[in-house]
Formats: structure tokens, sequence, C-alpha cells
């Protein structure tokens, strides 16, 4: 008998896009699933970077056909009765009638994919306009910090350089840079003389900035001005000491911007941040009223603000927060145009739809569980991800193919809605050998510290998510039944359940909690257990992949994967720098890296000058955490 998992349709394939789950095949009776010691999770990440979008449907939500039972969207998985007259729900198994209030289900799009994009239109909205959703942003807007911090090492100069390169190519949207020091610094336009004036806020207590409109350009028509603005901003403005508090900054301009629905990409670096209490009344008080934040967080050459108050802020409105060293100052205006390039997705509802034989025991990510079906988060970014902890709501599954739906309304960036529906499927299977080996790992590793970081926000304290850590370890690979199916498991997949399960005592910090909350499993699998592979100048081919627990290099170099869409080629201690910027950008070794690359940034790392960049530092803890 052929035990090999059946060959995945295209449409399946495309799928793992957007929903993952730790169990490809699920066993009939729970108290199998019991003693597998891995918890039943679904990774729903509605809008995933570098995947193609979903096809729209050529009529709206309003008139595609749902079961009158549970509402779910009727989808590839709909049964056609026999009578010819009615269709069976794919979720709940009620018998539905086909009827002329709805669109034909039969060859018609919504029968042949699984997930799909459907146009949800408000009463004032035309319902014949359809067009698919909108991923290009609207706004295009930086606030920025401008003192010695970021002056003297290049970097606020290289961001204004970077910005004459891309976004001023760019023909539609709107544009704008604020700066601040002592003061906040924003620019007034008057589209009719074609002109602007410069403004500045000294107190931002109780401040009040002009409307939105008049304080961006307009990139079809303004481009000129926009150039003698950014000359401006880079050789007019005298040199300020960091005197403003981030905080403040913060407060006032989600205020400025939420309403026009403006994503706001922060660089700070010197400025007092504020304190995590104040943070944390923010978040609570503007949670239904705030708009997209990415902040990119520059450590200064000296002694530095501490930027783990965000950590909270940024988990509660799923807002963004990275941490850059000195070392990565070249590359970070490349990371700041990349982030005011990344599409968002806001006032975001998952409403799901389960068979009777499940139930949702909990659901974790960036945002509010308002009902047992409904998860709403004020905004996502490429790749937010929402888990969905699923419980049997029996003890023996009879459904031959139980099926579960996910309806995502959001708003695109034209401010138009729509629903996303993704739905998928589970195999019985009466095997429990054939269940642990079809398990998607990557989504264990991701849920199992998850659950982690939920532990440290239940009790206010990182030491619960140490604790709870151990208590994963303990579950899975030291319980005797469940450990007899991990050593059964390939090679790499159980060196990177190791790795990631030993490292995480370094990682379950407070800073790091927003590049793991709300991610997606592979970058958060990633972030504990990267991937490299071996070659040096001459290779014809590569070596791996393998994990970096207790791998050494002493000759050539690693190109190591990474969570943050980038990825790094790591040097030995004997190579020369040079000649590998060189190289990578040519054949044979770009034609070599591009065969496993799919990241947006590859930073070349020499040890012997890259001792405080961060991403190095947190390469070399994974290579010096034993697994044992």
């Amino acid at each position: 008998m052929d035990k090999r998992p059946p060959r995945l349709t295209n449409d399946q394939i495309f799928a793992m896009n957007y929903i993952r789950s730790s169990h490809l095949q699920i066993p009939v009776f729970k108290q199998d699933i019991t003693n597998l010691k891995m918890p039943f999770v679904v990774a729903v990440t509605p809008f995933p970077r570098d995947a193609p979008a979903p096809l729209t449907l050529n009529y709206t939500f309003q008139h595609a056909p749902i079961c009158k039972n549970c509402t779910a969207i009727a989808s590839n998985r709909y049964i056609k009765c026999p009578d010819g007259l009615n269709w069976l729900c794919q979720e709940c198994s009620t018998k539905n009638e086909f009827s002329d209030k709805f669109q034909p289900i039969e060859n018609s799009l919504q029968s042949k994919v699984s997930i799909v994009d459907t146009y949800f239109p408000r009463p004032q909205d035309d319902p014949n306009k359809i067009l698919p959703p909108s991923s290009r942003p609207s706004f295009y807007f930086l606030v920025i910090e401008r003192t010695d911090a970021t002056i003297n090492n290049g970097l606020f100069k290289a961001t204004l350089d970077k910005i004459r390169e891309t976004i001023l190519t760019k023909n539609k949207g709107l544009f704008s840079v604020f700066v601040y020091d002592t003061f906040l610094h924003f620019p007034v336009v008057n589209s009719e003389s074609m002109s602007f004036s410069m403004s500045t806020i000294m107190d931002l207590e109780d401040a009040q900035l002009p409307p939105a409109e008049s304080c961006f350009f307009q990139l079809d028509s303004e481009k000129e001005l926009i150039t003698k603005y950014l000359d401006y901003l880079e050789n007019g403005i005298q040199v300020l000491p960091p005197m403003i508090k981030l905080f403040d900054l913060v407060k006032m301009l989600n205020t400025f911007a939420w309403r026009a629905r403006i994503p706001i990409v922060y660089v700070t670096s010197q400025v007092d941040v504020g304190t995590s209490e104040e943070y944390r009344n923010l978040s609570l008080e503007i949670l239904r009223n705030t708009t997209s934040m990415k902040f990119m967080c520059l450590k200064p050459a000296g002694s530095g603000p501490d930027f783990s108050p965000l950590s909270e802020f940024a988990m509660v409105i799923n807002a963004r927060v990275t941490i850059f060293s000195q070392s990565q100052v070249n590359y970070l205006p490349t990371d700041i145009i990349n982030t005011m390039l990344e599409p968002t997705y806001v006032d975001v509802l998952i409403f799901t739809i389960m068979p009777p034989c499940f139930k949702i025991a909990d659901v974790k990510g960036n945002g509010l569980r308002r009902s047992e079906q409904t998860f709403t988060i004020p905004y996502m970014s490429p790749n937010d991800t929402v888990y969905f902890y699923i419980d049997y709501n029996v003890g023996k599954i009879d459904q031959a193919s139980p099926s579960v739906q996910f309806q995502v309304r959001f708003i695109d960036a034209k401010h138009q809605r729509y629903i996303r529906t993704m739905s998928t499927a589970f195999t019985l299977v009466n095997n429990i050998s054939t269940v642990a080996s079809l398990c998607d790992y990557d989504v264990f590793i991701a849920s199992s510290y998850i659950r982690c970081i939920d532990k440290a926000r239940e009790f206010d304290t990182s030491s619960a998510a140490l604790e709870e850590l151990s208590k994963v370890r303990g579950e899975f690979t030291n319980d005797s039944f469940s450990k007899l199916f991990f050593l059964s498991l390939d090679p790499l997949t159980r060196q990177k359940i190791e790795c990631a399960l030993s490292v995480g005592k370094h990682f379950l910090i407070p800073t790091n909690y927003p590049m793991i909350l709300g991610r997606s499993p592979i970058d958060i699998s990633r972030f504990f257990a990267p991937l490299a592979y071996k070659f040096n100048l001459y290779s014809t081919e590569l070596q791996g992949p393998f994990t970096l627990s207790g791998c050494r290099i002493n000759s050539g170099a690693l190109y190591i994967q990474l969570n943050n869409s980038r990825g790094l080629v790591l040097l030995s201690d004997n190579e020369d720098v040079n000649k590998w910027v060189e190289a990578v950008g040519q054949s044979p070794i770009s034609d070599l890296i591009a065969t496993i690359c799919h990241e947006r940034v590859i930073e070349i790392i020499a040890p012997s000058i890259s001792a405080d960049h961060t991403l190095y530092r947190h390469v070399l803890t994974c290579i010096n955490t034993p697994t044992k």
C-alpha cells in the first residue's frame, strides 16, 4: 500500500500561502491528537508577502451563494445534491437551495478555488464597479529624527537620497516627511502657488496640526516641489539637540493621521522614547482609532534610550518595532523605503466558521477577540498572522473531510471594502504515525512561542515565558509517546525543532516580542532556527540547508535565511570583504544565491568589523547554543 501523502493540487499549494495548519491530516479520535502533545493550530495569514493575490469574483459578496445556516460562502468543496436543486455546505453540511437570488455556483470562479476576494460595497458605493483590492499605498509618510545621531552617520542624507531614487518614481499617491529634534517640523503645501512653507511646533501638548491634505505633496504633479523640500530638509534646518519625546509625537500624530488612514513610518535613535505605562495607556485609548505605525529604531553610537516601551504598545495595536545597530546604517535606508512601500489593510475582521466537530479553544494575535467567531485587528501588513487553536467538539469525528472557513473583511488602500474568503479541509486518518509525519513543524514552533509570550503578558513578567517554554519542551520532546514520533522525523526537521526550543531562553525577551507575536510561521521559525547554506567564491553549488547550532566556518561563507525579509552572507574571518561585495553582485555567485534567496535585502557581514551588528549577534547566539 502506498503510504505517501497525495500530491497537492495547484490550488492547495497556492492556499498554503494563506492558511497553514499544524496538522496536514488529523486523527479520527480526539484522544490521539491529545496523546501527540502537539496543539491543533491553524495559522491564518490574510496578506502574505510575495504571494499572488487571489482572484476577485465578478459579483459582490451580497450576491455570492452562502449557507443559510452558518453563512459560509460556497467554495470548491461544496457538494451538489443528486436532485440538482440543492447543494450541501462544505462546513456544516446544511442543505441549501439553488436560488435566483444568488449567482449560480456551477462553473463560477467561486466553485473552483478555496481562496477568493469579493467586493463588499457599502450602501453608498457603486456595486457595479468591481475591481481587485488595491495594495498600492495612497500615502507615503515618514517621520524621521534629525539629530547628530542620524546626521553624523549619514543616515538622514542617505534616506533622503533613497526617497529621491524610489518614491519620486511613483506617479500616484501623497507624500510627506516630518522631521523632529527639539521640535517637530513639517511642510504646509500650497498646490495653487506650487510652494511650501515650513512650520514648527515647539510644544506638542494640546498642539493641533493643519488638515492632513495640506501637509502632503502630490506625486503626480508636485515632484519638483518635493525635490526642493528634500533639499531644504538636508541643508536648510539647523541641527538641534534631541529634546522632543517620542511618546508625545506618537500620540499627536495618531490623531492627525488615523481619520485619513495614513500609515506612519517612524525613524528614531536618540530621543527619549517614553515609559511603558504611557504606551500601555495610549494603546488602550486609541485601540479603535489607531493608524498603522512602524518604528525603525537605530541604537546610537553611545548610550541610548530604552526602546522596550514600544514593544507592548506594538503588540496591542499591531505596530512593528525593529531595532538596528550602527553596523546596519548602510542598509537601513533601504529598509525604511521598503517599509513605506508596504501595503496596509485596515479595519480587519476575521469571521471564523467551524464544522460542528470543531470548536475554537483560543485565538492569539495582535488584536481583540470580539466574540466566539470574530477577531479584529486595527490594521494588517504583509505576513501578519493570527493563530487559531482548535479543539475537537466530539470524541470521534464522523464527517468525512471537515472544512473550516475564514472570512476576512478589510478596507484596501482605496478605502473600498472587501471580504477575502479562505477555506481549508482536513483529511481524516486512523493512523497516528501518519498524522505525526505530516505535521507542519514551523506552525508548531510558532504556536509554541506565541503561547510563551501570551503567558508573559498574562503575568506581566518575562520569566513566565521561560517557564512556559520549559513546559513546552517537557510536553513534546520529553514525553515518551510523542518522543517516538519526534525521533522518526527527518534530520533537518528534528534539528530545527531542537535548535528553536534550545535558543529560546536567549531570545524570549520583551524587545523581541513584536517580532514573534502575530508573525507568520516561517518568520517565527527562522527567527529561532535560521537555515544556512555554505559556499565559497568558486562554488558551483551550495551545501545545505542546515541549522546553525555548533556550525563553524573556517573558509568561505554562509548564506543565512532569517525572518525579516533579509538574508545574511556571513564570511569566515580570513575572507576579503571587498571581493565578496563584488562577487555577490555578479555571476556565478549571484546566480547561486538566487536559487535559494527569497529575501529583499542581503547583508554581507565580516565578524571582525561587525561585533555590534544586531543580526550577527543573533546568529552568533544560534551558533553557540547547544541543542542538548
